[in-house]
């Protein structure tokens, strides 16, 4: 028997089933449910060394009892047969030194210590000397380039994302979550890659179909100010991995109470600020948003606030990122 905790509290039990409703991470019907969601929490097979993802005195984490512990959320898994999980704090990598990645080595492609750190890109958990928790990603220049640009652009435009500073072949991205916000992603709620894929696509690549991702998670009118938003802000920045990537869809949930709340923005290091977003793409979110009057009523509000901030960020017009926000704002027209 094993039961999933948010920190000190019981979730759900494999034999009884939910304990705690408001506290889980997705809803559990029944226990496939469950293991379908705790496989997304498996080790990823390039992932060879998080399995010794936290010390506990001189105990490494058994590899029999894996707690599926993380540094983006206070989920873990208690066996039965788990002597040593006696309690959240004196596990969690939160509070306890947690074994870091050493790049030069040469073994790439692992995350340590969250088990769901996924994505196509080398990355590891960093503790700097200020005590900062970071997700170091190593990162072609060009990549590096266009998720600064990106994101000093949102800062620029006062939307929320993510902080994080580069250096050459890497960024470091600063932890958004801490005890008691946990980042919860969308992906979770679908299940499989294909299934995400495929519910989008069958949608049209549609604003709506992302809103309606969110009916029970955000409130309505929150989450539709939230998607266009993101859905805007990627078309200006050309991210084309956020439109079938359901993880890169976050939101926040209180540790304690199970409330919800709009997370930062992240992840753009597949952005291209000196490009335009694809045609299909510029079709889909223009054709999306002149579907609804509502829609397109928010988007423009966006659009007229972002202008200035914008051609301020790059006066010289040295990427697309004005040229981008002009079709958008002409498509709206």
């Amino acid at each position: 028997m094993a039961v999933l905790m948010c920190k000190n509290k019981q979730i759900y039990c494999t034999k009884n089933g939910v304990i705690n409703k408001k506290l889980c991470p997705v809803r559990f019907e029944n226990i496939t449910q469950y293991n379908a969601w705790l496989k997304k929490r498996q080790y990823l097979k390039s992932n060879r060394i998080a399995e010794t993802t936290v010390k506990i005195s001189d105990n490494i984490e058994p590899k029999i009892n894996k707690r599926r512990l993380s540094l983006s959320d206070c989920y873990w898994v208690k066996h039965e047969n788990d002597k040593l999980a006696t309690n959240f704090e004196s596990l969690t990598p939160y509070l306890n030194p947690f074994i870091e990645y050493d790049w030069e080595d040469g073994k790439h492609g692992s995350s340590v210590p969250d088990a769901n750190l996924g994505g196509s890109f080398p990355k590891s958990w960093k503790r700097n000397n200020d005590g900062k928790i970071v997700i170091e990603k190593l990162l072609k220049p060009s990549m590096v380039y266009n998720e600064m640009t990106s994101l000093n652009l949102a800062t620029k435009l006062g939307i929320s994302a993510c902080s994080a500073y580069d250096d050459s072949n890497s960024i470091c991205i600063e932890n958004m979550t801490d005890l008691i916000w946990m980042l919860i992603p969308l992906s979770w709620t679908f299940g499989s890659k294909s299934t995400q894929k495929n519910y989008v696509k069958n949608r049209g690549h549609s604003v709506s179909a992302m809103i309606e991702a969110y009916d029970g998670i955000l409130p309505t009118n929150r989450a539709k100010k939230f998607v266009i938003k993101t859905t805007l802000f990627d078309f200006i920045v050309a991210n084309e991995d956020r439109r079938d990537n359901m993880s890169n869809w976050g939101h926040f949930k209180h540790s304690e109470t199970g409330t919800t709340r709009v997370a930062p923005l992240y992840d753009f290091n597949l952005a291209h600020v000196n490009a335009n977003p694809y045609k299909w793409h510029q079709t889909a979110v223009i054709d999306s948003l002149n579907s609804c009057g509502e829609y397109k009523k928010i988007a423009k509000s966006y659009l007229e606030k972002w202008e200035k901030g914008i051609r301020e960020f790059d006066p010289d017009n040295v990427t697309k990122l004005y040229e981008n926000w002009r079709l958008l704002w002409e498509g709206l027209l």
